[in-house]
């Protein structure tokens, strides 16, 4: 009898191990066919300064603390804690600087994108002022759909949706929602 049971008990440790076996192999099979979403980066650096160029002359410097690079379907850069770029004109001066508090680059777009407290200054003395600016490398436009204020020596111009070349040379406010000149003090004088 003892026998007998011990012939039953590695009978039924046999089965479950053989199910178990089959079952897992099948669990492994579904797991491999189940989409793998990359969510790190494949580079990541802290203080990094870069040079973008043509033809040998330097055309803007970017400065970041984190920059994150994906080489997913959306190849992409991203400076999650901020950036500050300068622009440069043909013989080296300064033409623009850029400043946001996050940035992101979808490199074979060549779109820039960037978010929160945007600030540009240009060699005119202007200042914009967004929280949302897009620079289309492409076409050679800046733009934004959000609040957007714009002050100059001459007067001080705000409203929703900015449009300009990507050198600021020619720019409007697409929706404007007022404007303020800005007193000469000279004038005040006299």
């Amino acid at each position: 009898m003892k026998f007998i049971y011990k012939i039953i008990i590695s009978g039924i440790v046999a089965i479950i191990l053989v199910t178990m076996l089959f079952s897992c192999g099948n669990e492994m099979q579904s797991i491999n066919e189940l989409p793998v979403k990359d969510t790190f980066p494949n580079e990541q650096a802290t203080n990094i300064t870069l040079y973008f160029s043509d033809s040998g002359m330097i055309e803007a410097k970017l400065t970041a603390p984190i920059m994150k690079r994906y080489n997913n379907e959306n190849k992409h850069v991203l400076l999650p804690e901020g950036l500050f770029i300068t622009f440069y004109d043909s013989i080296g001066g300064i033409e623009s600087t850029l400043e946001a508090d996050w940035g992101i680059r979808y490199e074979e777009q060549r779109k820039t994108e960037v978010k929160y407290d945007v600030v540009i200054l240009t060699a005119d003395s202007e200042e914009i002022y967004t929280n949302h600016l897009i620079w289309d490398e492409i076409q050679g436009m800046i733009f934004s759909d959000e609040f957007v204020k714009i002050v100059s020596p001459e007067k001080i111009i705000w409203g929703d949706g900015f449009q300009s070349d990507q050198r600021m040379d020619k720019y409007h406010i697409i929706r404007p929602k007022g404007e303020i000149l800005v007193n000469d003090k000279e004038n005040e004088s006299e």
